[in-house]
């Protein structure tokens, strides 16, 4: 620890530094040295003019392509503001009466010097120099104070010499009506002589002494994951006592006073409206305000982190990754016994209620669940970033209570603050470092009017501007007011100040609209605020009286922890923000989504006192992607300027740049918060390398501002520069610059879809309802999409949808019943869906429509039908089938029904159920077997069957019975085979000469469906089989059938069929050769001696051998002469003896035997005759089939070679 003076700094071409009264001991942490790339040129000295800076701004023209100054900057600035009042001093007052009044007294209040207090107001530039004739003059130089003063103690000597300088214009101190704040006044005013005012009285100097007294007020309590506490010494919660002369005197005035805050100087007091002139007419008293009480300032996370995002990214960057991020909240406590929060913390009780882990009153449990909640007792409900406090003993969450159960509390906000200002070591060595961020929803019950110069907007001040801590403030519930109605605290200009978004649809808006609870600005000295906004009504999140239950609460106190956890998310991603809390608060405001995408160009905008930079983003706080440039910086300045250049590429559509700056706190009661006036311009290619006071873009440029934020619509590509200038300032700033680049469309035109699952149900049946939104690749970030459902007659069962790191959320008791969901923001290239499910009692087609709404997408809407029917379809008529007629046998499986479908009445057929059986009255199960459809096809066994089938419509009702068809008749095995064939009249391959064919069989059997009869064909093929109908019946076992005369081989084929049309085996007979026309005449016969032609022939009959009567004659011979039959195997027509030898070698002869006829005479009556009979063709092995070629020859003594010849005959010998 160690005593540092108050630097007040200045400027002129060089900084400079005096010592300034103060002996507040405290220990700020060093800040540490960021990255290069996120560090801006080194620090320039700025060369200002010697004119005193002019209370009210230039009048700017903004535009995208640069802006205009249409009026410069105006006003008297030679005043003494206090929030109650200016004082002007009258023209040519160089000395204020009031002062050289209270310097002609005699001081004997025991102060330690013979001084008093004043205030020096400049006519020209504060600088070195003229500080340094100040106090040449006598004058002990304090700090600044507005408009353009230096706060002074001195003596009565002094005051000629001061008041003589050439750059002062007046020398006094305020009017007693200044020295009250009017919130103070009003109480006053109202108060009974003997109410009790709780006050603060601040001071000109320290009031600090040897013996001024710390007091415990609370020891410190460890908690483990595991619920064991331990209070551990050496780390307590405090309060100080000066017991100097100042105390004295206001106790001598008759004020109880109860503690003293060296850090702002500054009596905790109580007093009477009646002590308040004496009180006032103090010379050591600056300001006296009223020590307002505080409160909680009292959606689920399911809706909310969605809404900004921090559900996609806290599973990249949940608070742990780096296991350095330490954070804390000053609340009502926090149940530790609560499912979700198992964390290592330290806690104090500063409510002297029942410790820091316990919290009856519920709101400090809520607060935390939102901030680092685990998610253990519901996934849906994880807090935003619940990796705090979860790595080790050294994570441990900073736990200030500051109310009761009731939510009542008395406490200073330094006490508060102390505690986060130091590493604490537990029992066992280990050391959780100071905090990076704290969060805070608690503030003043009264709203509106702080300057931010009250005594504890000045404590918050310097706490973040001395312990480089992020403190996230609920802006309070004061209701939107366009005079301002924020509560105390988040008035103060170094605070992280946060609003309230609804993130459900009701009369005043759609998601992301301004809660009408919320306070807005601006601030009492003009500043906007809010910074940001965030969800916060009626947000769930862990309750303290039930260890896994969730409880709803509203109010910025539930939009605070959503950005404090997303901080945590930030600082644990880029690691070099912790210690820099203007940075991450600059890339808060600069990634941030406006309401209804405006273009912020302006301080006085609407939009910044009532949602701040916007509704904070954490896809886009996180990093840069595809459609986001992403640039950060952090300031340390003294009186000097700096910039830092950056690359905007072809495509952007928009350029935001933002900055925050924390300082030394105001003087006491000031009439403006802002010390140091740094601003920012903005500088387009080709930038002006020279200058950190050039650029395109300065309206948004605000002298009472420490943040300032600028939107520029499509930005030309190229270098560009952010430049920060010391425009009016007398000291440090630790400060941050953030830069996002868009390249996606800013109102992105997404695609959105809403279906059924299944749109077919019956009353009172759940359906399942979806409704996805996709937000394209192209697009920026689509905000607050919300989905807002219409429809009438259904009964909500629930409704979900999915966040992005995975859990599934509950919304059926969600606001508006889960009726209306909010998907929240949508990157690009994101898609998100929500799911109903609903049922309806009455039948009809029922529409579900949804409207898919959004800050900034083009607005879709969609819906889908849903056909509620209870009601079952009509039965199917005219059940018929085209392949299978009932009761008729058929040889194929394969069986075809057909039917007609009456219409259903509302849904529509969806299908059929269909069975068998073989015995009538089929049982049909309620199971879809086949689709809506006028025809089915069912295979089958051999068999008699019965089908039936019902009808489903598609909401799932059966008809009440079937319709049945049967029987049908199914034979699929063939027949039996055919006997063996035989013939009693054709020997197979054995020549007959008989064309009577008779065929025997031994008959064919058919189980099932029966025999019906035989086909059977006669071809000259051996291996036909007859596939025409049948030609013999069931019964027959034999068949005769005439063929006709040929030598050709014949075959007879025999199948069977039954009754089905099943065909059995071919048996088959052959070759049969049936020939009645086998003997025929050849050859030319020798005319003889007589001119008679000798003419063969035979006796009419089949030359078959068994019967052997075969003869073979010869007419007109001459008579009574010798002669003799030839005959062979091969026919011939060789001359011969005058004639034809008909009949080829090897020859046979028969015997030669006499012609006979007339016994006298030379005539051509003989004949001859010869008989084939069975012994003679055995007797040379003549057998049926052979064929003989036969020729006779006789005696004929007058002709030529006196021998005759008859023509010849060829027959085949037959059976």
């Amino acid at each position: 620890m160690k005593t540092l003076p108050r630097l007040l700094w200045c400027t002129l071409a060089a900084p400079c530094a005096l010592a300034l009264q103060s002996n507040e001991t405290y220990g700020p942490p060093a800040r540490s040295t960021p990255p290069p790339e996120h560090l801006p040129a080194p620090q320039m000295e700025s060369v200002l003019d010697d004119s005193v800076p002019l209370p009210i701004p230039a009048v700017v023209e903004a535009s995208d392509a640069g802006d205009r100054v249409v009026e410069p900057a105006s006003g008297d600035p030679y005043f003494l503001g206090f929030a109650a009042a200016r004082h002007y001093p009258p023209a040519g007052e160089r000395i204020d009466p009031l002062l050289e009044a209270a310097l002609a007294r005699t001081f004997d209040d025991g102060r330690p010097e013979n001084v008093s207090w004043g205030f020096v107001m400049f006519s020209r530039r504060i600088t070195p120099a003229r500080l340094d004739a100040l106090r040449l003059a006598g004058a002990r130089v304090i700090e600044f104070h507005p408009h353009y003063t230096l706060k002074v103690a001195l003596g009565a000597d002094a005051l000629a010499r001061i008041a003589s300088l050439d750059f002062v214009r007046w020398v006094g101190v305020p009017r007693a009506v200044q020295k009250v704040h009017p919130l103070l006044a009003e109480q006053v005013s109202k108060a009974a002589p003997g109410d009790v005012l709780d006050v603060y009285v601040s001071v000109h100097d320290s009031d600090k002494n040897e013996k001024s007294e710390q007091i415990v007020l609370a020891q410190a309590v460890s908690v483990d994951p595991d619920g064991t506490q331990a209070e551990v010494a050496g780390f307590p919660a405090t309060k100080w006592m000066s017991h100097g002369w100042q105390e004295a005197r206001l106790v001598a005035l008759g004020l109880d006073v109860h503690e003293y805050v060296d850090g702002i100087r500054a009596f905790r007091a109580r007093m009477t409206k009646a002590q308040l002139e004496d009180l006032v007419a103090q010379d050591f008293v600056q300001f006296v305000e009223a020590d307002l009480p505080i409160a909680p300032m009292a959606a689920p996370h399911e809706e909310s982190t969605p809404m900004i995002t921090t559900d996609r990214t806290r599973a990249s960057w949940s608070g742990a990754s780096s296991t350095s991020v330490i954070a804390g909240f000053a609340d009502s406590g926090l149940e530790t016994d609560h499912q979700d929060l198992g964390i290592w913390g330290w806690g104090w009780d500063l409510a002297s209620a029942s410790g820091p882990w316990n919290d009856e009153n519920g709101h400090g449990t809520h607060v935390a669940g939102t901030i680092m909640g685990r998610g253990n007792a519901n996934s849906s409900k994880r807090g935003n970033a619940p990796g705090l406090a979860s790595w080790s003993a050294a994570s441990r969450f900073y736990n200030v209570r500051i109310f009761n159960a009731a939510g009542s509390g008395s406490v200073s906000t330094s006490s508060v603050m102390n505690l986060y200002n130091t590493a604490i070591t537990d029992g066992n060595g280990v050391v959780t470092p100071t905090p990076d961020l704290v969060s805070h929803s608690w503030g003043s019950t009264s709203y509106g009017g702080f300057i931010g110069s009250e005594a504890d907007c000045r404590t918050i001040d310097n706490q973040v501007h001395n312990q480089a801590q992020l403190h996230v403030w609920a802006a309070g519930n004061g209701g939107n007011n366009t005079s301002g109605s924020l509560s105390q605290q988040p008035s103060a200009k170094n605070a992280f100040t946060v609003g309230n978004a609804i993130d459900y649809a009701d009369a005043i808006g759609d998601p992301g609209t301004l809660w009408t609870g919320s306070s807005t600005g601006p601030a009492g000295d003009g500043r906007w605020k809010p910074n940001v906004n965030a969800p916060g009504r009626w947000i769930s999140s862990a309750n303290s009286a039930n260890t896994t239950g969730y409880t709803d609460k509203s109010g910025t106190s539930m939009a605070t922890p959503h950005v404090a956890g997303l901080a945590a998310q930030v600082m644990d991603h880029h690691t070099w923000l912790q210690g820099w809390p203007e940075a991450a608060a600059a890339v808060l405001m600069a990634s941030a989504t406006t309401k209804d995408n405006v273009t912020l160009s302006s301080p006085t905008a609407t939009h910044l006192d009532n949602y701040g930079a916007g509704r904070v983003q954490a896809w886009r706080a996180h990093e840069p992607s595809s459609n986001t440039g992403w640039y950060a910086w952090t300031l340390d300045l003294t009186n000097s300027s700096t910039n830092a250049d950056f690359t905007v590429s072809a495509g952007a559509t928009r350029l935001v740049v933002a900055t925050f700056y924390s300082e030394s706190a105001a003087s006491a009661g000031a009439s403006q918060a802002l010390v140091n006036n740094y601003d920012l311009w903005i500088d387009s290619p080709p930038v002006d390398t020279a200058n950190n006071n050039t650029g395109e873009y300065f309206a948004q440029q605000s002298s009472i501002d420490n943040a300032e934020i600028r939107i520029i619509n499509n930005p030309p590509a190229g270098q560009w520069r952010w430049k920060i200038f010391n425009q009016s300032t007398t000291g440090r700033m630790y400060g941050g610059v953030a830069v996002q680049v868009l390249y996606g469309d800013t109102t992105p035109d997404g695609t959105f879809d809403v279906a059924a699952i299944d749109p077919y149900v019956q009353p009172n049946q759940n359906v399942t309802i979806t409704a996805t939104a996709t937000n394209p690749a192209s697009g920026s970030v689509a905000s607050a999409v919300f989905l807002d459902s219409t429809s009438s007659g259904d009964t909500l069962q629930s409704s979900s949808t999915t966040l992005d790191d995975g859990p599934v959320t509950a919304l059926h008791n969600a606001w508006h019943g889960g009726r209306d969901v909010l998907l929240g923001d949508m990157i690009s290239g994101d898609s998100k869906t929500a799911t109903w499910v609903t049922r309806w009692a009455t039948e009809g087609v029922k529409s579900f429509s949804v409207n898919a709404r959004s800050d900034n997408w083009v607005n879709k809407s969609d819906s889908v039908n849903i056909y509620v029917d209870g009601t079952p379809p009509p039965l199917v008529t005219g059940l018929t089938s085209p392949t299978h007629p009932v009761n008729t046998w058929r040889s194929t499986g394969s069986v075809t029904f057909n039917w007609t479908q009456p219409g259903d009445n509302v849904s529509g057929m969806d299908g059929y159920g269909e069975s068998w059986s073989t015995v009538p009255g089929v049982f049909v199960a309620n199971t879809k077997d086949f689709e809506e459809g006028t025809s089915f096809v069912r295979v089958f066994s051999t068999g008699t069957y019965y089908w039936a089938l019902k009808g489903v419509d598609n909401s799932g009702n059966w008809t009440a019975s079937t319709v049945e068809y049967g029987p049908i008749k199914i034979d699929l095995v063939v027949p039996a085979n055919v006997g063996a064939l035989s013939s009693p009249t054709h020997t197979v391959g054995v020549q007959s000469c008989s064309t009577s064919v008779t065929i025997n069989w031994t008959p064919s059997t058919d189980a099932d469906s029966g025999l019906a009869g035989y086909a059977g064909v006669w071809d000259t093929s051996p291996s036909t089989d007859p596939t025409s109908s049948l030609n013999y019946g069931s019964g027959s076992v034999s068949a005769t059938v005439s063929l006709s005369s040929s030598n050709t081989a014949r075959w007879f084929h025999l199948r069977a069929r039954d009754n089905a049309g099943n065909w059995g085996a071919t048996r088959h007979y052959g070759p049969v050769y049936a020939n009645a026309n086998s003997v025929v005449t050849y050859c030319t016969a020798k005319t003889n001696s007589l001119g008679c032609v000798p003419t063969i022939g035979t006796n009419g009959v089949q030359p078959d051998k068994s019967n052997g009567n075969f003869r073979v004659t010869c007419s007109n011979v001459l008579n009574q002469k010798a002669g003799l039959l030839f005959w062979g195997y091969a026919p011939s027509a060789t001359p011969f003896q005058g004639g034809f030898k008909c009949v080829a070698n090897p020859t046979v002869r028969t015997p030669s035997i006499s012609s006979g006829g007339n016994t006298s005479g030379n005539s051509c009556t003989g004949s001859y005759s010869f008989t084939f009979s069975t012994a003679y063709m055995n007797s040379l092995g003549i057998d049926p089939g052979d064929t003989l070629y036969a020729q006779w020859w006789t005696r004929d003594p007058a002709a030529p070679f006196t021998t005759g010849l008859s023509n010849a005959v060829q027959f085949t010998v037959c059976q």
